[in-house]
């Protein structure tokens, strides 16, 4: 049976219906309408979208909960509301990938910090908005980027054609605008499989804030103000491949209806504890400026010893 229709041997033809009939509105109809709109009407148009609690609600709540156990969402409705907003954004994201240039980066990014001027980087980012035009603004500098990601498994997808369909759709979308194709092994990542694209000047993309016990290997940081733990593979990996270490953040802010992407300063990954630390430093900021455009919610006990 083709993976368009396996999740049939999984759920029942009902759930299997009615859930890609939600995922292709939430995944497909609603985001690809809005990446049509010129863009600040199309977040406008999002915001308003996002007031009700019928769209974007899976895992929403489980968010909230986590959220108000951190002292993140005093105010639950505008929590759960700005959660379906950057989830709604993030789904768009491919859509505008798809249908815009580079100089969208120009006319509706706010944009501090810049690229190292030369040589491959270790660009690391986290799941908060959106670091897909992160990607972008890398790659028009001249370095194609190989980005790292877990493989894509229809289970992970709830055996739901048409998120699959989107997972692979985004994939492709990634590996077109990075110049390289999508590096899918993550778990005990070789450095031997990376050093050849390191030495031809590829640059190496991936995200940090994983739940340590999914990747294994983890060092203490200061997260939140609580102990916390983030894996440590990235940053050896940096070290061992002689690659600088640049964060970045993007998401689109609801109240200007503009996108913000902020480039860090280019880290030694020799001291692995101080870089983490950093790493630790930019999410606590992260999230403590806008708690629902991370989104991690669900899993934040994992990264807390």
């Amino acid at each position: 049976m083709s993976t368009l229709f396996s999740g049939i041997r999984h759920l029942s033809l009902k759930d299997w219906l009615i859930g890609n009939l939600r995922a292709g509105i939430e995944y497909v109809v609603v985001p690809g309408l809005l990446a049509l709109l010129p863009f600040r009407w199309g977040v406008r148009l999002g915001w308003q979208l996002t007031r009700f609690k019928v769209l974007y609600r899976a895992g929403v709540h489980q968010a909230a909960d986590q959220a108000q156990n951190f002292g993140f969402a005093a105010d639950r409705v505008d929590f759960e509301h700005r959660c379906r907003f950057h989830r709604l954004m993030d789904l768009t994201d491919l859509y505008w990938s798809r249908t815009r240039s580079d100089r969208h980066l120009d006319r509706n990014f706010d944009i501090t910090g810049t690229w190292p001027d030369q040589g491959p980087v270790m660009a690391v980012t986290f799941h908060w908005g959106g670091g897909h035009w992160g990607i972008r603004s890398l790659h028009r500098t001249g370095r194609p980027v190989v980005c790292l990601a877990g493989p894509l498994d229809p289970e992970h997808v709830g055996h739901l054609s048409v998120l699959y369909r989107y997972a692979c759709m985004r994939t492709r979308e990634v590996e077109q605008r990075s110049g390289r194709p999508l590096f899918k092994r993550y778990r005990g990542i070789a450095v031997r499989d990376l050093r050849k694209q390191a030495k031809a000047g590829d640059s190496i993309l991936s995200l940090i804030d994983v739940p340590p016990a999914e990747v294994g290997g983890a060092r203490p940081v200061r997260l939140l103000g609580r102990d916390a733990a983030l894996p440590n593979g990235l940053v050896k990996m940096a070290e061992l491949l002689k690659l600088p270490i640049v964060f970045y953040s993007a998401r689109i802010n609801p109240q200007t209806a503009r996108a913000e992407l902020h480039i860090g300063t280019p880290l030694d990954p020799a001291d692995r504890d101080a870089v983490l630390q950093e790493a630790a430093h930019w999410l606590d900021g992260m999230i403590t400026r806008d708690p629902a455009a991370w989104m991690l919610w669900a899993q934040a006990p994992g990264f807390f010893r």
